[in-house]
C-alpha cells in the first residue's frame, strides 16, 4: 500500500481478505453483548473490544503504518496484548511478540532480527524494559498503550479514532505473523513465519473441526465456556483461544501462575477450561488447597508443551475426572496430535506415555537418520505433513530447506508410532544423550525417577564426558517432607533402564526451572550442573 493511500471502511459485498480476522471479528460483532475477557478486575465485551480494534488500527495508519510493516510487542498477558495483535494485521502489519523470559540485551537483538519499524509495549507493565531495549537498538516508532515517556501513547491516539469498520489490508501471501521458538532445550529463539493465507487455512480448519464435533470443539462452543489463560501471548493462540472466541465464551486472563489464586478462581468464576504445561498441572495436584476446592466447573483440562509424567495424569484423572486432553505441537506445525478425554479414560496400559493421534488431515511419519521411512514401533525422527505448518523460518533460507524442504517438517522429536497409530515420544534429538556411543533417552530415565513415590519432579539432561563421550545427570525435586538417597534413585534407574542410564549426578532441587510457557528449561539446568561441576 503506497504511503498516503486511504483507509476505506469496509464495502459490502466486498470479497474479504485475511479469513481469520474477518472470522473473528464477525465473531466479536454477533456476540457484541456477551464479555469477552476479564483481566484484573475489568471485563471487555466482545463489542468493546471490536471498536478498540478498529480504533487502534486508525491510529496505528494515522502514525504511519501500512501494510507490510512490522510490529513488535513486549510480551505481556492483557487484552490490549491481544487486540494490538489484531488491530495491526488489520492494517496489513506483520506482528512479532518479543519473549518476556529473555534479558534486556536479548530482547533488543529480537527485536532488530525482526525488521520491525514499531515497538508496541503496556505502558505499566513493560516501561523499564521498553526503556532498555531502545537504548540498545533503533527503531522508528516507539508505542505504548498508556501513558509513557518511553514512546508516544497509543491509547490516546486510539481515542479520538472513529470505530467504524474496516476492510482488513494484507493479502494471503503476506507474512502476518513472526513467532520465535522458546530456545530452551538446545539454542537460540528461530523467526517462525505465518502468511495471512496460513492463517485463514488454519482458521477453515478449526470450522471443519467445529462441524466434526471433536471433544474439544463441543466443549469450546458448549455456553457458558469460561477460558482461564496464564500464559503471555507469544501469538493469539490458536488450539484454545481462537475458537472459543469464535464461539462467544469468556476468557480470564491471569498475569502469571500461581496455584493457589488459579484453583480459587476455578472455584469463584466456574472455570470450564484450563489450559497449561503439564509443570503448572502439577502444581495444581501438589497444592493443599485442591482438596477444598470445588473444581466441578471444569469440563476440560488441556495441557501441552512438555511432556507429561503418567503416574501424575493417573493422579490427575483421579481428582478432576475424565476432562484431560493433551496437545502436542510445536511452534513450527501447530497442532499435530491429540489424546482426548476418552483416551486418558481407556485403561489402554501405555497410552498415558503417548501424545495421541494425528489430527484428521496431518499425516506423521517415523523417519531414520537419512531420512529413510521406519516402521511401527521402530524409534526414529517425526516429521510432518500439514497444511497449518509454518511457511518457513524467517532470515534463515538453508534451514527452511533442511527442516521442510520436501513438504516434510522435521520436528527435531525422537518418537514412534504403534500398531493403533498413537503416537510415542522418547525425547528430542538434541537432548537425547550418546553413552559410550548408545541411545539413551531423557523422557524415559525421568519417568524411571519419578516411579519413586518421593520423587515430585525430575529433568535430565546430558553434559560432555571424558570416559563416554556424554554422560546423563538428573535434577529432581522431592515430595514435601520426603527423603530419599541419591544411590536409590540410581539404583530404580538401573533396574528400570539399565547402567547405561544411571544419571552420573542427581542434584536435589527445591523447583525445576522453568522458561516463561513452563517448560522444564534445559538450558538453564546445563549451566547449573556446569556450575556446580566447576565448584563456583
Amino acid at each position: 500500500m503506497p504511503p498516503g493511500h486511504s483507509m476505506s471502511p469496509g464495502v459490502p459485498g466486498q470479497t474479504p481478505q485475511c479469513f481469520h480476522l474477518t472470522a473473528l471479528l464477525n465473531a466479536f460483532s454477533h456476540y457484541r453483548d456477551r464479555v469477552a475477557i476479564v483481566y484484573a478486575g475489568k471485563s471487555t465485551t466482545y463489542g468493546e473490544a471490536l471498536e478498540e480494534v478498529f480504533r487502534l488500527a486508525r491510529a496505528m495508519f494515522a502514525r504511519g503504518l501500512r501494510r507490510g510493516d512490522g510490529v513488535a510487542g513486549l510480551n505481556v498477558n492483557t487484552p490490549r496484548t491481544m487486540l494490538t495483535q489484531l488491530a495491526a494485521q488489520l492494517i496489513g502489519c506483520y506482528y512479532s511478540a518479543i519473549p518476556a523470559n529473555l534479558s534486556i540485551t536479548e530482547q533488543a537483538n529480537t527485536l532488530a532480527d525482526t525488521g520491525a519499524i514499531a515497538l508496541v509495549f503496556e505502558s505499566l507493565e513493560s516501561e523499564t524494559r521498553a526503556a532498555g531495549i531502545t537504548e540498545r537498538v533503533r527503531i522508528p516508532m516507539v508505542l505504548s498503550l498508556g501513558p509513557s515517556s518511553v514512546g508516544d501513547n497509543l491509547l490516546a491516539l486510539a481515542s479520538c479514532q472513529p470505530a467504524e469498520p474496516l476492510t482488513p489490508q494484507g493479502h494471503d501471501d503476506d507474512l502476518a505473523e513472526l513467532t520465535y521458538t522458546g530456545g530452551s532445550t538446545s539454542g537460540s529463539p528461530k523467526g517462525v513465519l505465518y502468511t495471512f493465507g496460513r492463517n485463514a487455512t488454519l482458521t477453515r480448519y478449526l470450522e471443519a473441526s467445529a462441524r466434526r464435533g471433536t471433544v474439544d470443539s463441543v466443549v469450546f462452543s458448549t455456553e457458558p465456556c469460561r477460558f482461564l489463560r496464564f500464559l503471555p501471548f507469544t501469538t493469539i493462540p490458536w488450539e484454545t483461544t481462537v475458537p472459543i472466541l469464535m464461539k462467544g465464551g469468556t476468557i480470564f486472563l491471569h498475569k502469571g501462575f500461581e496455584a493457589g489464586r488459579a484453583l480459587s478462581t476455578i472455584e469463584q468464576e466456574r472455570i470450564t477450561v484450563v489450559a497449561m504445561p503439564p509443570s503448572f498441572l502439577y502444581q495444581l495436584l501438589d497444592h493443599p488447597d485442591l482438596n477444598t476446592t470445588d473444581t466441578s466447573s471444569l469440563r476440560l483440562i488441556v495441557y501441552a508443551g512438555a511432556p507429561a509424567v503418567p503416574d501424575r495424569l493417573e493422579q490427575a484423572l483421579s481428582r478432576f475426572g475424565p476432562v484431560l486432553l493433551q496437545y502436542y505441537g510445536q511452534t513450527e506445525t501447530r497442532m499435530i496430535s491429540v489424546l482426548d478425554p476418552a483416551d486418558h479414560a481407556s485403561g489402554h496400559p501405555t497410552v498415558l506415555r503417548s501424545v495421541g493421534k494425528p489430527l484428521r488431515g496431518i499425516e506423521v511419519q517415523i523417519r531414520d537418520s537419512d531420512g529413510g521411512l521406519l516402521g511401527t514401533g521402530s524409534v526414529g525422527e517425526v516429521c510432518v505433513r500439514s497444511p497449518i505448518a509454518m511457511n518457513g523460518y524467517w532470515r534463515k533460507p538453508e534451514l527452511t530447506a533442511d527442516t521442510m524442504g520436501d513438504g516434510w517438517v522435521r520436528t527435531n522429536d525422537l518418537g514412534y508410532l504403534d500398531a493403533e497409530d498413537y503416537l510415542y515420544l522418547v525425547d528430542r534429538l538434541t537432548d537425547m544423550v550418546i553413552v559410550n556411543g548408545y541411545n539413551c533417552y531423557t523422557l524415559e530415565v525421568e519417568e524411571a525417577l519419578t516411579h519413586h513415590p518421593s520423587v515430585r519432579q525430575a529433568t535430565v539432561v546430558g553434559l560432555p564426558d571424558e570416559r563416554t563421550g556424554e554422560a546423563i545427570h538428573a535434577v529432581v525435586v522431592r515430595q514435601p517432607n520426603a527423603q530419599v538417597a541419591e544411590e536409590e534413585l540410581r539404583a530404580l534407574v538401573r533396574e528400570h533402564k539399565g547402567r547405561l542410564h544411571e544419571p552420573r549426578t542427581i542434584v536435589f532441587l527445591d523447583e525445576i526451572p522453568l522458561t516463561l510457557i513452563g517448560k522444564p528449561d534445559k538450558n538453564a539446568i546445563r549451566a547449573e550442573l556446569a556450575r556446580r561441576a566447576r565448584g563456583d
